[in-house]
């Protein structure tokens, strides 16, 4: 066994034992989120062992070929941390294991395939064949990512800070698709080959750890707008009840006088700026208070708004949607969504009764 080992093995090597540190910092938090991100660092840092040890021990690859990067879970845990940290009350189910189907199929049922494949020839062919499914599978996985960022944005109970933070981490796995179809294209160019003493894949697994573990410290350190969503019971008390009281009093005056629930892009991060008052107090109010979380609480505001609208006659010439955009909704999906989880009817109906009476 070759103990000597080169500046990429070495930097590969320290990446890995970084990668299972950040595992275990993002998996004893807890979250949802976390957990699915601390499983994609603890399989990219595997793989990083596994280079280590296939080079320094021979026959390593070829007497046990577990996967390299168990690159088909990557792309489904990617996708499902962001979708556990962005979307409201995200909850794990038995169907989004299904997501992992083709991890079952082609990181870890085609060990037993490939062990029982004596050809080396044969071996690389058809684990590099896996490498370009892969890459599909996590491209695929990258764009449903997009959607889901896009899909956050035009809710107006997230704050913008917390999008920015989910697009820095978008540009980071961007990277990696980027890299990844280099690693593609230089092996299909080059045959694999070494070029000026580089093996193929020594320079793209550097870029993939830099975003991997990027992506893990981003995360650890994510924006707090867990609050959010926090239940009132479990937040420690940050005002006293009497305080808190009037303090309700005034968001609601400042709220009402600047009409900052017609902003349709309001967010938490805004309103507190606006009025003045720390984001974790604001949003501390907002849940313990008034007993709702930010989005509603603002809809609420607006729906209010539209039914004392609806309530003067001269605005029977305007339309209910034209009126609801008007205190602050920027979509009729959203409104109505709105609507009907506060009054438990639409707006059609909400009005036709109002006009009955």
């Amino acid at each position: 066994m070759n103990i000597s080992v080169n500046i990429f093995q070495t930097l590969i090597a320290l990446g890995a034992v970084n990668g299972l540190i950040w595992c275990i910092l993002l998996l004893m938090n807890k979250k949802t989120a976390n957990v699915y991100l601390g499983l994609l660092v603890f399989v990219f840092a595997l793989g990083g062992i596994k280079i280590i040890l296939q080079e320094k021990i021979p026959h390593f690859n070829y007497s046990f070929p577990i996967p390299l990067l168990y690159q088909f879970a990557i792309g489904p845990l990617f996708y499902l941390y962001l979708k556990a940290a962005l979307v409201k009350n995200y909850k794990h189910s038995v169907r989004s294991l299904l997501h992992f189907l083709p991890f079952i199929l082609f990181d870890v049922l085609m060990f037993f395939i490939l062990k029982r494949i004596g050809n080396i020839a044969q071996l690389e062919k058809c684990t590099f064949i896996l490498d370009i499914a892969a890459f599909a599978f996590f491209s695929a996985y990258w764009i449903l990512s997009i959607k889901t960022i896009n899909r956050s944005n035009k809710d107006t109970g997230i704050d913008k800070g917390v999008i920015k933070w989910a697009n820095q981490i978008l540009f980071a796995s961007g990277l990696i698709v980027f890299s990844w179809l280099i690693y593609i294209v230089w092996v299909i160019g080059f045959k694999a080959q070494i070029v000026f003493g580089i093996l193929p894949y020594y320079p793209i697994y550097l870029i993939f750890s830099f975003c991997i573990y990027s992506i893990a410290i981003l995360g650890y350190y994510k924006p707090q707008f867990g609050l959010m969503n926090i239940p009132s019971t479990e937040k420690k008390q940050l005002i006293p009840p009497a305080e808190l009281e009037l303090k309700k009093m005034q968001i609601l005056n400042g709220i009402k006088e600047k009409e900052l629930h017609h902003y349709d892009h309001i967010s938490l991060r805004n309103l507190s700026q606006e009025l003045n008052i720390p984001v974790n107090e604001l949003s501390y109010i907002i849940n313990s208070g008034f007993k709702v979380n930010f989005k509603d609480f603002i809809n609420a505001l607006r729906i209010q708004d539209l039914k004392d609208k609806l309530s003067i006659p001269d605005n029977a010439k305007f339309t209910i949607l034209g009126l609801a955009y008007e205190v602050g909704f920027n979509s009729k999906a959203s409104f109505y969504r709105a609507f009907k989880k506060q009054e438990g009817r639409t707006p059609a109906a909400f009005y036709k009764e109002l006009q009955k009476n």
